[in-house]
C-alpha cells in the first residue's frame, strides 16, 4: 500500500507573504486604535450609549487584530488536535508520526498539553515549558500518562522534540507544531489553558468518537475561534469507526449520515461565517480508525479486511489533505486565507462604523450650522431692536421730562396762589410796632417783628414744600412707574425693581425774604401818598430802573407826601374855598376829617398784622413766580436723571441677554468648526480604510488566488 508523499517547495514567497500580511494587520490595528482615539477625544458631544457600543466593538476588533498579528508573527505552523477525553487524539498523532510516541490507551490517558515539534538535534527529548532541563523521550510516558503516578498537572505544557531525520520528518519539516490536548471535558479549570495553547492555531483537527456526537463545549470553542480570530481551518475525524462498522450496515449508514449532518453544520453555519460548499466541506470530514492505521504501519496488523482497508485509505486521504494544507504550496491558504477574510470583514465593519459616524456627524454639523445661523441672525436683529428701542425710550424720556416741567409750572403756580390762604392759618401774636416808642423800644419791636416774619416764613415754607411734593410726586411717579414696568417686562429683569421716583423740592423763604421791608405806618386812604400809590399802580416804571432804585424812589415820594400832606390839604382847601365857598369846604373837610379819624382809630395791631401778612405774601409770590421756570426745569432734570438710571439698568439687562446669545453663538461656532474638523478626520480614516482594503485585495490576488 503506497504511503503519502509530500512536495516541498520554496518557502520564500510564504515568508514574504507572511511579512506583508503581518504589516497589514499592524496597520489595521493602528487604524482601529486611531478610530477609537478619535471617538474618545473628539466625539464627546456624541450620544453616550451609542458611543459606548461603538467603543466596545472597536475594542473587540483591536483584541482580535492583536491576536491575529501574534499568530502571523509566529514562525511555525500550529496544528491543534482537539476533542473530548478518550476520543483518540493521541492515537491520531501517533498514526501520523508512524510510531507510538504519545501515550494512548483506553479511558483518560493524556494528562497534560503536549507540544510535538521537530528539532535539528539527532536525539529525541522532552522538557517542560519554561524549563531548560531535558529528559529522554522515554520519560514522556511518565509525565504525560494520566495513569502514571508522576504525571504532570493538566495545565502543564510538555515539549516533545523529535529529530527531522526520523520517520516523522516529512510531517514536521515545514516548521509544523502539533498540540495534543488532555481533553476539553477533563476539568473546567482548563478553559484558560485551552484558550492560551489552542485558540490561535493555524489548523484544527477535531477528533470525535463514532459512538457519540458533537458536544456543546466543542461547538462553543470553534465559535469562539471564529469570533476572536478568524474562521478556523478545520479537519474533522470521526475516530473509532471500526466500532461503528461492527454494527449492522443500515445502522452504520444512519450513524454516518447523522455525524455528517452535524459536521457540515459545524463547518458551515456553526462557525458563524459563510458556509463552504458541501463538496468542499465533505473533503474535511473523515471516518477512520487511528488505532488500526497505527497497527498497520507498525506491522502489528497484517491481515486486513475490506472495511479496514477502506478506513485506512480514508485515513491516508486525510493525511494527504492535511499534508497539502501544511506544505508551502498550500500554506498560503492555510495560514492566510481565513485571516484575510477576517481582515476584510473587520475593514467592512469599520467602514460601516465610519459611515454611520459620518452620517450622524453630517446631521450634527447641519444642525450646528443652522443653529449658528439662527443665533447670528437673532443677535443682529436684537441689536437693531435695541437701537430702535433706545431711540424710542430716549424720546419718551424727553417727553416725560417736558411733561414734568409743565406739570411743575402748573403745580408751583397753583401753590404760590395758595399762599394767601395758608398765611391766614398762621397763629402767632403780632408784635407792637408803634412809631411813638423811644429808640430802644423801637429796636426791640423790630427784633420781635423779624422773629414773627421768620416764623411766618417757616410756616409758609413747610406748607409750600409739602403741597408741591404731594401734588408732583404722585403724578410723576405714576408716569415713571408705567415706563419702568414696561422696560422691566421687556428686559425680563429678575432682580428687584428700582426705587420709586421722589421729587427733591426745597424752597428757602428766609433767603427769599431777606430784603423784605414791611411798611406798617398809618396811611390815610385819601391822603396824597395813598392817591400817589394808586396812581403808581396804574403807571409802569421805566425799564432801566432797578428794583432797589424804584423802592428808594417810592420811599422818598411817600416821605415827601406825608410831610406835605397837611400843607397840600390847606392849599387845596384854599382853592376850593374860592371855587365852592366856605360852606362846601366845611362840609367836605368834616367828611374827610371823619374818615381820617376813623381810619386812624382802626389802625390797630390786628390791622397791622393783616397788612404785614398781605405785604409778605405779595413779596414772596413775586419772588417765587420769578423762579417757577427754573424750579420746574430742576424737577424735569430730576426725572430725567432717574429715568436715565432706569434706562441704564434696562439696557444692561438687554446687553446681558445679548451676551448670553453671543456666548451661545461663540460656543455653537466652536462646535461647528470642531465638527468640520472631525469630518475631515473621519474622511482621512475612511481613506486609510480604503487604502488598507486595496492592500488586502492586492495581497489576495498576489498570494492566494494561485493557491486556491
Amino acid at each position: 500500500m503506497q504511503e503519502t508523499s509530500v512536495d516541498c517547495t520554496n518557502l520564500a514567497d510564504f515568508v514574504k507573504a507572511k511579512s506583508e500580511l503581518r504589516n497589514l494587520f499592524q496597520d489595521l490595528g493602528k487604524h482601529a486604535d486611531n478610530i477609537t482615539g478619535m471617538l474618545q477625544e473628539n466625539f464627546k458631544f456624541y450620544d453616550s450609549d451609542k458611543k459606548e457600543q461603538i467603543l466596545d466593538h472597536l475594542k473587540s476588533y483591536s483584541r482580535r487584530i492583536e491576536s491575529i498579528a501574534s499568530v502571523l508573527a509566529r514562525k511555525c505552523l500550529k496544528v491543534v488536535f482537539f476533542g473530548r477525553t478518550s476520543n483518540g487524539k493521541s492515537a491520531v498523532i501517533n498514526a501520523m508520526l508512524q510510531q507510538r510516541i504519545l501515550p494512548s490507551a483506553m479511558g483518560h490517558t493524556t494528562s497534560c498539553f503536549c507540544r510535538v515539534a521537530a528539532t535539528e538535534e539527532s536525539m529525541s527529548y522532552v522538557c517542560l515549558d519554561g524549563n531548560s532541563e531535558r529528559w529522554e523521550i522515554q520519560c514522556l510516558n511518565q509525565f504525560a500518562n494520566a495513569h502514571s503516578k508522576q504525571c504532570l498537572d493538566a495545565r502543564a505544557l510538555l515539549h516533545v522534540n523529535l529529530p527531522k531525520t526520523g520517520n516523522c520528518g516529512y510531517l514536521l519539516q515545514n516548521d509544523v507544531v502539533l498540540i495534543d490536548t488532555p481533553g476539553v471535558d477533563v476539568t473546567a479549570q482548563l478553559d484558560d489553558c485551552i484558550d492560551r495553547y489552542c485558540l490561535d492555531a493555524d489548523v484544527f483537527v477535531l477528533v470525535l468518537n463514532a459512538e457519540s456526537t458533537l458536544s456543546r463545549v466543542e461547538q462553543q470553542f470553534f465559535t469562539d475561534v471564529g469570533q476572536k480570530l478568524s474562521k478556523p481551518n478545520l479537519f474533522i475525524l470521526n475516530n473509532r469507526w471500526d466500532v461503528a462498522s461492527s454494527q449492522e450496515p443500515e445502522i452504520e449508514q444512519l450513524v454516518r449520515e447523522q455525524h455528517t449532518e452535524r459536521c457540515l453544520e459545524l463547518l458551515g453555519v456553526g462557525i458563524g461565517g459563510e458556509g463552504r460548499g458541501v463538496g468542499e466541506a465533505m473533503q474535511r470530514i473523515f471516518y477512520v480508525s487511528a488505532l488500526e492505521a497505527l497497527q498497520i504501519r507498525l506491522g502489528v496488523k497484517k491481515s486486513l479486511s475490506q472495511d479496514t482497508e477502506l478506513r485506512f485509505e480514508e485515513f491516508q486521504q486525510f493525511e494527504k489533505e492535511f499534508a497539502n494544507c501544511i506544505t508551502a504550496k498550500s500554506a498560503m491558504r492555510t495560514k492566510f486565507a481565513n485571516h484575510c477574510l477576517s481582515a476584510q470583514e473587520m475593514l467592512e465593519e469599520l467602514d460601516i462604523i465610519l459611515m454611520n459616524l459620518q452620517s450622524d456627524l453630517t446631521e450634527l454639523t447641519m444642525e450646528s450650522f443652522l443653529r449658528k445661523t439662527l443665533l447670528a441672525a437673532s443677535l443682529k436683529c436684537r441689536e437693531l431692536q435695541i437701537m430702535q428701542r433706545q431711540q424710542e425710550l430716549n424720546s419718551k424720556v424727553e417727553q416725560l421730562t417736558e411733561a414734568a416741567q409743565q406739570l411743575g409750572v402748573q403745580v408751583l403756580n397753583e401753590q404760590i396762589s395758595r399762599l394767601t390762604t395758608w398765611v391766614q392759618d398762621f397763629r402767632m401774636p403780632f408784635p407792637n410796632s408803634s412809631q411813638h416808642h423811644h429808640h430802644q423800644q423801637h429796636h426791640q419791636d423790630m427784633r420781635q417783628l423779624r422773629h414773627y416774619q421768620s416764623s411766618l416764613g417757616n410756616h409758609l415754607e413747610q406748607m409750600m414744600m409739602s403741597q408741591v411734593l404731594e401734588q408732583l410726586s404722585a403724578r410723576l411717579q405714576r408716569k415713571v412707574s408705567q415706563l419702568e414696568s414696561e422696560m422691566l417686562v421687556e428686559a425680563q429683569v429678575s432682580s428687584s425693581p428700582p426705587p420709586p421716583f421722589q421729587v427733591n423740592y426745597f424752597v428757602d423763604f428766609q433767603g427769599l425774604s431777606s430784603d423784605f421791608q414791611p411798611d406798617l405806618e398809618f396811611r390815610f386812604s385819601w391822603g396824597i401818598s395813598a392817591i400817589w400809590q394808586r396812581i403808581q399802580g396804574k403807571i409802569l416804571m421805566p425799564p432801566p430802573m432797578t428794583q432797589a432804585t424804584t423802592n428808594g424812589l417810592k420811599r422818598q415820594v411817600l416821605l415827601i407826601s406825608d410831610n406835605a400832606s397837611m400843607g397840600a390839604t390847606l392849599v387845596f382847601g384854599s382853592i376850593l374855598y374860592y371855587t365852592l365857598g366856605w360852606r362846601s369846604i366845611l362840609g367836605l373837610g368834616t367828611v374827610v376829617s371823619s374818615i381820617y379819624f376813623y381810619e386812624n382809630l382802626s389802625w390797630s395791631r390786628l390791622a397791622q398784622e393783616c397788612s404785614f401778612k398781605s405785604q409778605y405774601v405779595r413779596f414772596l409770590q413775586k419772588r417765587l413766580r420769578g423762579r417757577v421756570q427754573q424750579t420746574a426745569s430742576s424737577i424735569g432734570q430730576q426725572m430725567q436723571q432717574h429715568l436715565k438710571k432706569s434706562l441704564g439698568v434696562y439696557f444692561t439687562e438687554l446687553a446681558q441677554n445679548g451676551k448670553t446669545i453671543k456666548d451661545e453663538l461663540e460656543t455653537t461656532e466652536k462646535q461647528w468648526k470642531k465638527l468640520q474638523k472631525n469630518d475631515c478626520t473621519l474622511k482621512l480614516h475612511q481613506t486609510q480604510g480604503t487604502q488598507l482594503a486595496e492592500r488586502l485585495r492586492i495581497f489576495q490576488e498576489t498570494y492566494l488566488m494561485g493557491h486556491i
